[in-house]
């Protein structure tokens, strides 16, 4: 029950809330339906369907030291005096200490420095990131289907003061056998617009 909290707790299983149309809950299968290889099958992503918007948001909490953040699309709202633009300011919550998101920090730098998302590294800027890489469920609902994977990048920069997050996903990339990863296929390209990124609001030069 303590580990579906804890999913629960990063927003997993529901819409986060953003103003765009079409937005799917994910699945979290109730703990009590859990047959007993669940908690192994979630630690490798499997058991649990997520969107990107709700991982992106999840390594925000990382990010920022603790707080589920609320994504918007809006960065302001301007009306007439004594008008209700009804979009109030979001209150973001602290689900995990600062001292627990750091130390994940620290991970996610290694991940960057020392693992398998190099490709994801930048000159002068400390990065943090995940690699993914994920087999496809079959359409019958029954196992997983072999060759077809879903790969991606998530992360953020840079480490000291984060300013962005991104997440790159990648549909069933094509590729010598044994070369088609996160790393490898879905790092380089966070690496790219993160460069861009950082250079836009003037942190990297």
């Amino acid at each position: 029950r303590l580990y579906w909290e804890g999913i629960k707790q990063f927003g997993f299983g529901e819409r986060t809330g953003i103003e765009l149309p079409g937005e799917e809950n994910g699945i979290v299968h109730d703990y009590k339906t859990w047959p007993a290889s669940t908690i192994g099958a979630l630690a490798i992503g499997q058991s649990i369907s997520v969107t990107p918007l709700q991982l992106l948001r999840a390594v925000c909490t990382i990010a920022n030291g603790g707080y589920l953040v609320s994504p918007t699309i809006i960065k302001e709202v301007k009306l007439g005096e004594g008008q209700d633009p009804g979009h109030g300011e979001r209150e973001d919550d602290r689900i995990i200490s600062e001292e627990t998101a750091l130390s994940v920090r620290d991970m996610m730098l290694a991940v960057v420095e020392d693992g398998t998302g190099k490709n994801a590294q930048i000159e002068d800027i400390n990065v943090c990131g995940k690699t993914g890489t994920a087999e496809k469920a079959n359409q019958n609902g029954f196992g997983y289907s072999e060759g077809r994977n879903i790969t991606s990048f998530i992360g953020f920069a840079p480490y000291e003061d984060p300013e962005i997050a991104i997440i790159i996903v990648v549909d069933e990339p094509t590729g010598p056998e044994r070369t088609v990863w996160g790393g490898t296929v879905a790092a380089p390209v966070f690496k790219e617009i993160m460069e861009y990124s950082l250079e836009r609001i003037k942190v990297l030069k």
